[in-house]
């Protein structure tokens, strides 16, 4: 079994974030199927294995990845990738000299490995699938009552779980519940106070800042009657695979890979439109409900990600 060297962003410590997690979890489901994985320390590289594994792709890895190439060391980078460059855009150049630098690149979806190859030539055999997927905690069902009590919260109401912002597409989803006069529970950070500011004062909308008692949001998961995350883009959406997994029903944009994740279970809207988020959340609401929890327990879980990861290493040796 090859060594790997392991790292996030280019330092010492990790940015909260996507590739954070996917980092950790990674990791830690390699280990229990016998890899040898480290972290790297940018006050101490390490020398002593086979394979430099960079999670993200942001302007400043380049440099340590140039430093391992030039040792002989086999260079993975899962992107973490959904942009949409031109040419002249400033950040074209770099992704256009830093991905043929990898021996492989690890990708969401076949959709972002289609989108890196289309953008800056890429032959699509320097690729290998892996997927997002859900802790073993939202292996388990919930318990729906936990969260109604503690917040005082009665049904029905939209859950969403999400960084307040432009992103996110939270005032489209707000003005949507208000044309259907039903409640929105909104979980997360405010990242952009202004976009809070207009529509904090809506019958229709609450905020209870973050939460991250699994046990509480796996519950408002199986509590809500419908999940929702019309943002810009989702790749495919952490949150949304952990309320499938308790049996939420899923609105989701139609931009991203989320398509690939939860196939025909969920309703895909157009971010941009609120009469497609509005008419998508009335036909989820008044739909039968067809379970997703126990496809996606089965499928999103990070040992099969270790297994698509594995796979990927051997295809370079």
């Amino acid at each position: 079994m090859h060594k790997v060297l392991f790292n996030t962003w280019n330092a010492a410590f990790f940015i909260k974030g996507g590739g954070e997690v996917q980092l950790l979890e990674s990791k830690r489901a390699l280990e229990q199927k016998g890899c040898s994985i480290d972290l790297y320390d940018m006050w101490n590289p390490q020398k002593d294995f086979d394979i430099f594994h960079q999670f993200s792709s942001v302007p400043g890895v380049e440099y340590v990845i140039d430093a391992y190439k030039s040792l002989g060391k086999k260079i993975v980078i899962s992107p973490i990738f959904w942009d949409e460059l031109t040419e002249d855009y400033p950040l074209h150049y770099h992704y256009k000299n830093l991905f043929p630098k990898a021996d492989l690149l690890m990708t969401n979806s076949d959709a972002e490995s289609e989108k890196i190859s289309r953008l800056f030539s890429i032959p699509l055999d320097k690729f290998q699938k892996t997927r997002n997927s859900i802790t073993d905690d939202y292996l388990v069902k919930g318990n729906r009552e936990l969260f109604l009590k503690q917040f005082n919260i009665s049904v029905p109401f939209v859950l969403t779980v999400a960084n307040i912002d432009e992103r996110k597409n939270t005032a489209r989803l707000v003005e949507a519940c208000e044309r259907l006069k039903i409640k929105l529970v909104s979980i997360g950070n405010v990242r952009h106070p202004h976009i809070l500011k207009s529509f904090e004062n809506s019958p229709y909308f609450r905020h209870l800042g973050p939460i991250s008692d699994k046990e509480i949001l796996k519950s408002a998961f199986c509590s809500c009657s419908l999940f929702a995350l019309p943002s810009m883009c989702e790749t495919p959406g952490i949150a949304a695979l952990e309320a499938a997994s308790q049996g939420a029903k899923i609105l989701i944009t139609q931009e991203g890979s989320a398509k690939e994740y939860f196939e025909d279970y969920a309703t895909y809207v157009d971010p941009w439109s609120v009469d497609s988020i509005t008419t998508g959340m009335d036909i989820a609401l008044s739909s039968s409900h067809k379970d997703i929890s126990t496809f996606i327990r089965e499928t999103y879980t990070w040992s099969n990600t270790a297994d698509d990861i594995i796979k990927g290493y051997e295809k370079i040796f």
